[in-house]
C-alpha cells in the first residue's frame, strides 16, 4: 500500500545527496542498493543503535521498506531482526502494570517519559510527582541528561531503591531495600533472540533480611489497602511453594505448559512461526505492507511516507543543526564489558576496562594537539569529562566513541554530556544525537 507515494519520496533522495549527509561516496550507496537488490533471500539486521536517534522510527521504516520492495518479506531466510522480548508477546507472566486499564482513574496514574525522565518529573505539576520506586534500575548515570534527573529526584519528598548494589541511583535513595539474586528465587524467562521458555529455578536463599521483590509488594499490598483477590491475581504469597504455584497458574494459560516440565528442559512456545508473515497477511488497516501509512501519521504525529530529518545535533556541515563549537559526534554504544550500568562494581570486569577511555581517530587529535594516552577534556554546553584518550584508525574521523555505563564515580557518565529527546515513534530515548568538543586537558 502507498507504492507511488513512497516513490516519489524516494526520488528526491538521491545517492548523492545521501552520500553527502552520510560521509561515503554515492557510488557506495548504488553498490549497497544493488547487493540488496539482487540478494535472496536477504535479511537486515540493524541493532539497537539506529533506534537511538530522533528520527530513528521512519528509518527504521524505509529500512523495511527496501524488504518489502525486493521480495524478501514471508520468506525463508528473508525479513527483518526485531530484538523483541519474544515469550512475553504469550502473557505468560504480564503483570497488569504493562497493559494499564484502557481508562484508567485520571487522578492517580500520569504518563512519565523514560527518555525525558528528568524534565517531566520536575514539568508535572496537576499533581506533582512526589516519590519516586526504583526497582533494579540505576536511571541517574543511564536516562539522558543526568544533571536534570539528579535535579529531579532531589525534588522528591520520598526515593525507595530496591537494588543488589550502592548504584549512584541508591546513593540518592532516602531508602534502599536490598533486592534478591536471581539465584535466589524461582522464575519463568524468555529471551530477545529465540522463541523458548525456561525454568530458572531457585539455587540458594536470600541472606538476612533480604526479600524477593514479590514478597515486598506482597506485604506493601496488605498494608495499602488492595482487595485480597487483587493480590491474589498478581502477586505471590510469601513462599517458595506459593511462587511456584502462581507460575504454574499463568503457564496453564498455555496448554502443554507447566513448572513440571519447564523442569525437564526449555520448551518452545506454541504457535510460533519460523518464518514472519509467511501467509502475506498483515495486521494493518489496509492487509498489506503500509509504505503510505496514514496509522502510524496519527499514532505518531509523523509523515505517512517515511521521510529523512536532520538531527537535533547533526555532524554534517550542510546541517542547519551542526555546531562549529562542538564539530564532534558524540558516540556512546554499549561494551561488551557491563550491560549498560550492570557490573560496573565487579573487580573481574574492571580487570578489562579499568576506567574510560575516549576512542578517536589520530586525524582528530592532531589537528587539536592531543598526544595519544593524554588526559583530555570532552565538553559541550551541558557538561564536561576528563578522560583517557586512545587513538584508534577504526573511528571515522568527526566522531568521537564513549562506552556508556560508567558510574558517576568513575569519572565516565556519558549522560553528564546527552540531552534528553525521544524519538519520533515508540517513546525511545535518542542517545545519539550529541555533539562535542575535545581539547588537551
Amino acid at each position: 500500500h502507498g507504492f507511488d507515494a513512497y516513490r516519489s519520496r524516494a526520488a528526491t533522495c538521491t545517492p548523492e545527496w545521501a552520500g553527502e549527509i552520510a560521509g561515503i561516496p554515492g557510488s557506495q550507496i548504488e553498490q549497497l542498493a544493488e547487493l540488496i537488490g539482487t540478494t535472496k533471500p536477504a535479511t537486515i539486521c540493524a541493532g539497537f543503535g539506529m533506534q537511538r536517534y530522533t528520527n530513528s522510527g521512519q528509518t527504521m521504516r524505509s529500512m523495511i521498506a527496501l524488504l518489502a520492495l525486493t521480495g524478501n518479506i514471508g520468506r525463508p531466510g528473508a525479513g527483518w531482526v526485531f530484538a523483541n522480548l519474544r515469550t512475553q508477546l504469550f502473557g505468560v507472566k504480564d503483570p497488569v502494570a504493562f497493559f494499564p486499564p484502557e481508562s484508567p482513574d485520571p487522578l492517580v496514574r500520569v504518563s512519565i517519559s523514560t527518555a525525558m525522565l528528568g524534565p517531566h518529573i520536575l514539568a508535572t505539576k496537576d499533581p506533582p510527582i512526589k516519590m519516586a520506586w526504583v526497582e533494579r534500575g540505576n536511571p541517574i548515570p543511564q536516562n539522558p541528561e543526568t544533571p536534570t534527573v539528579v535535579q529531579a529526584f532531589r525534588s522528591l519528598e520520598y526515593r525507595v531503591v530496591v537494588e543488589e548494589t550502592m548504584t549512584d541511583t541508591a546513593r540518592e535513595a532516602d531508602i534502599v531495600l536490598p533486592a534478591k539474586t536471581f539465584f535466589e528465587q524461582t522464575d519463568i524467562i524468555g529471551a530477545y533472540w529465540h522463541d523458548y521458555l525456561q525454568l530458572r529455578a531457585k539455587a540458594i536463599e536470600p541472606p538476612g533480611e533480604v526479600k524477593p521483590e514479590t514478597e515486598i509488594y506482597w506485604h506493601l499490598a496488605h498494608r495499602l489497602g488492595f482487595s485480597p483477590k487483587d493480590i491474589e491475581n498478581n502477586i505471590p504469597a510469601p513462599s517458595d511453594a506459593a511462587v511456584e504455584a502462581w507460575l504454574d497458574r499463568r503457564l496453564a494459560r498455555v496448554p502443554g505448559l507447566s513448572i513440571d516440565r519447564l523442569r525437564q528442559g526449555p520448551l518452545r512456545m506454541p504457535d510460533t512461526n519460523d518464518v514472519a508473515f509467511a501467509d502475506l497477511k498483515f495486521p494493518t488497516s489496509s492487509g498489506r505492507i503500509e509504505l503510505d501509512s496514514p496509522e502510524a501519521a496519527a499514532r505518531w504525529n509523523v509523515d505517512p511516507v517515511p521521510d529523512y530529518r536532520d538531527p537535533a545535533e547533526a555532524v554534517h556541515k550542510n546541517s542547519p543543526n551542526s555546531s562549529a563549537r562542538f564539530p564532534l559526534f558524540f558516540l556512546t554504544p554499549n561494551t561488551k564489558n557491563r550491560i549498560h550500568s550492570q557490573f560496573g562494581n565487579l573487580a573481574g570486569m574492571r580487570a578489562f576496562e579499568p576506567h574510560p577511555v575516549l576512542q578517536m581517530h589520530p586525524a582528530d587529535a592532531r589537528e587539536r594537539g592531543i598526544a595519544a594516552g593524554s588526559r583530555v577534556r570532552v565538553f559541550n554546553d551541558r557538561g564536561e569529562l576528563t578522560l583517557l584518550v586512545r587513538f584508534d584508525y577504526g573511528i571515522r574521523t568527526g566522531c568521537v566513541v564513549l562506552h556508556n555505563g560508567w558510574w558517576l564515580n568513575d569519572g565516565g557518565a556519558v549522560n553528564l554530556l546527552s540531552k534528553a529527546r525521544e524519538t519520533d515513534m515508540g517513546y525511545g530515548a535518542a542517545f545519539h544525537e550529541n555533539l562535542v568538543e575535545v581539547a588537551p586537558a
